[in-house]
């Protein structure tokens, strides 16, 4: 049964690459700072979403670019910078995660109600079991 999961796993992310792209880098990034409702450190985050703090920096540089977020000094303590979203970064959290959700709906509807329960099921399990402090 593990090597027919294994070999299935290639042909499903081959499948849903733009899908899981979504669940990583700016997007994800982006959403979660929103989520959070701001204010966070880009040490914060990097733990947060175990990513390493060069890959947070890189992400942060390209979302404020885009006027996404911004940047502050921390005036509890000046060495530190704080992470905002602005309010075009909040609508567009907001749109991806709509299409994120759409997106999801059309495939669990695919798969069927009883399959749709027990994949989710799974999917719970597996974060759940995934180890600690992955980097990417």
């Amino acid at each position: 049964m593990a090597e027919e999961c294994l070999r299935a796993f290639p042909v499903l992310r081959s499948r849903v690459r733009q899908f899981d792209e979504n669940f990583r880098g700016e997007i994800l990034t982006l959403a979660f700072i929103v989520g959070n409702g701001g204010g966070m450190s880009p040490g914060e985050l990097s733990s947060a979403l175990a990513v390493s703090s060069a890959r947070v920096a890189v992400t942060l540089n390209g979302l404020e670019s885009k006027g996404f977020i911004t940047r502050r000094i921390d005036p509890a303590d000046r060495r530190h910078v704080i992470v905002d979203p602005t309010p075009e970064g909040t609508a567009e959290a907001r749109r991806n995660y709509h299409t994120m959700v759409r997106r999801t709906s059309e495939i669990l509807q695919r798969l069927g109600e009883e399959d749709a329960l027990a994949i989710t099921r799974v999917i719970g399990r597996l974060a759940g079991l995934a180890p600690d402090g992955d980097r990417a």
